[in-house]
């Protein structure tokens, strides 16, 4: 045996295609977030609400598919005029987590707060009860409201103008022609 043959045959090749199982791909199974999915009855005064204070009971759902990757909360909470109003929603989202702060139609002083995260169950945090704002109208949107209700009225009021003017016109023009003729 010459060299060669000898370096050969006491060298193992390995086989390229020979299989491996470390180099395997461990299937993973994603399950789509759990959430609270729920939402208090509009003009909600009862802070005991089952959507605005989960109880022990109240079952997370999974979301619809693997796309939703967040839970939410959106909270509103504030008096008016000694009337208390508790609004919660929760749900799945798409969102990244944060917090969003949101003026609440109407009042000046009072915002909803909207948090969204990325934990299952993370969505259950019950709503504020104590220390509520003390809402106050927004002077600046009754005016806006009576504004546009006047502008509605004079557009009415400019419409009838215009159909009276354009009646009168046309009588005009039909004196007018029949007295050529004539």
């Amino acid at each position: 045996m010459n060299l060669l043959g000898a370096l050969y045959s006491s060298y193992q090749f390995e086989n390229p295609f020979e299989y491996d199982p470390s180099l395997e791909l461990r299937t993973q199974i994603i399950e789509p977030i759990k959430c609270y999915v729920c939402q208090t009855p509009e003009n909600n005064s009862d802070p005991d609400d089952n959507c605005y204070t989960i109880s022990s009971q109240t079952k997370p759902k999974s979301c619809q598919d693997e796309t939703f990757t967040a839970c939410y909360h959106n909270e509103t909470a504030y008096e008016v005029a000694g009337r208390k109003n508790y609004q919660m929603s929760r749900g799945c989202s798409k969102d990244e987590p944060g917090k969003i702060f949101s003026p609440v139609d109407g009042y000046k002083n009072a915002e909803s707060v909207s948090t969204t995260c990325d934990q299952d169950q993370c969505n259950g945090a019950s709503g504020k009860r104590t220390n509520l704002v003390i809402a106050e109208k927004n002077e600046m949107e009754t005016e806006n409201q009576n504004s546009v209700n006047d502008t509605a009225t004079n557009d009415q009021n400019d419409e009838d103008v215009t159909a009276s003017d354009a009646v009168l016109k046309f009588l005009l023009n039909f004196i007018a022609l029949s007295l050529i003729i004539i």
